[in-house]
């Protein structure tokens, strides 16, 4: 579903605005991120785990460090190494690939990656 298409212009949008706007004001971001779950499966089911996931991941680490504010640099550290390890894979993989074949005159085969939805955005 595109910003621009009429299921999300006619039906998605407006019914996420009636929804948040009749929400008490301490719920509103779990209708926001329950919303959001739903554009991306409705866009790409397989691979709302790796959202999930890094979601997940990213709100864990958030967590430690303000709990562990002494170990905070590593973990931070350890988070945005996950995510731009995910970045790397699913965006650059076959781009090393080739630049490995053309300088070593290799013939590694490229791996046939489908990139999730909004990776960059959501990482």
């Amino acid at each position: 579903m595109l910003f621009s298409s009429l299921t999300f212009l006619y039906y998605f949008l407006p019914i996420l605005l009636i929804i948040y706007l009749i929400t008490p004001n301490k719920y509103k971001n779990k209708i926001l991120l329950i919303f959001s779950l739903i554009f991306y499966f409705y866009g790409e089911p397989r691979y709302i785990i790796i959202l999930l996931l890094t979601s997940l991941i990213n709100y864990i680490g958030a967590n430690l460090i303000e709990k562990y504010e002494s170990k905070s640099k590593l973990i931070l550290i350890l988070v945005l190494s996950y995510n731009i390890l995910q970045l790397l894979y699913f965006k650059y993989t076959n781009f090393f690939i080739s630049n490995i074949n053309t300088i070593f005159k290799t013939n590694i085969n490229f791996i046939q990656l489908i990139m999730p939805i909004g990776i960059s955005f959501f990482t």
